[in-house]
């Protein structure tokens, strides 16, 4: 089994199956949310506080930075093929607002809507304190983002470091969000091991006995995360 490659940036909290998968991630998003040395964050101190305020409270945050990260850097990347005498500051301050629309372009294709107004009233919150609740997920998502912008803040890209549109980045996430759970491949493995006739059973288990030991009974837990499906309107 090939070993995982840790991240570029030296966090050593992500991992990936090939070199190829890290250096994408690196360039797509991951630089800019690197806690590591290598980290390209305006300051490393501020995304740990980001990153722990995500886990505390909800991991959407996490994804909503790497649709932020993303956009920033496509941005840079669209700068550089531009020549430097189109550097002329227009109306919005953004020298190149064009190319952060352009940037924005694969995120723009989600259907959104502002978090605290399109997430589900949880059962336990009565309807009279549905207000109250919104209200509270608009200040959640407000002091995300105030963290995120002490981590990775561009003036460049300031349009995207809004409340309005953080809430709608986070709003898609939470529309088009699915569950994705796939039976351990592990787990098949195993079995199919069980089922060799018995001299080659044998042989096998002398090499995978080890590894059935280690994992104990984490060998048939499934896999489990998420994916984004677009919903188009």
């Amino acid at each position: 089994m090939p070993q995982a490659v840790s991240c570029l940036g030296g966090c050593g909290e992500t991992y990936y199956c090939s070199k190829l998968c890290a250096e994408s991630d690196w360039n797509s998003s991951h630089c800019l949310l690197c806690t590591g040395e290598r980290s390209e964050a305006v300051s490393r101190e501020a995304l740990v506080k980001f990153i722990q305020h995500a886990n505390e409270t909800n991991d959407i945050f996490l994804l909503a930075a790497k649709a932020v990260a993303s956009t920033i850097l496509n941005y840079r990347k669209l700068k550089l093929t531009r020549s430097e005498g189109d550097n002329k500051p227009n109306v919005s301050g953004s020298p190149y607002l064009s190319l952060l629309l352009e940037a924005w372009k694969p995120i723009s294709v989600g259907h959104k809507r502002r978090w605290w107004d399109c997430v589900a009233l949880p059962i336990d919150v009565e309807s009279s304190d549905e207000a109250a609740f919104r209200m509270q997920i608009r200040e959640l998502a407000f002091t995300s983002l105030q963290l995120l912008k002490a981590a990775i803040y561009d003036e460049e890209c300031k349009p995207i470091f809004s409340l309005e549109i953080y809430g709608h980045i986070i709003g898609m996430f939470e529309l088009n969000n699915l569950d994705l759970v796939v039976a351990s491949p592990v787990e098949d493995y195993f079995l199919y091991i069980d089922d060799l006739p018995d001299p080659e059973k044998k042989e096998a288990e002398e090499i995978t006995r080890p590894f059935l030991d280690a994992l104990g009974d984490d060998y048939s837990v499934c896999c489990q995360g998420v994916i984004l499906q677009f919903l188009f309107y």
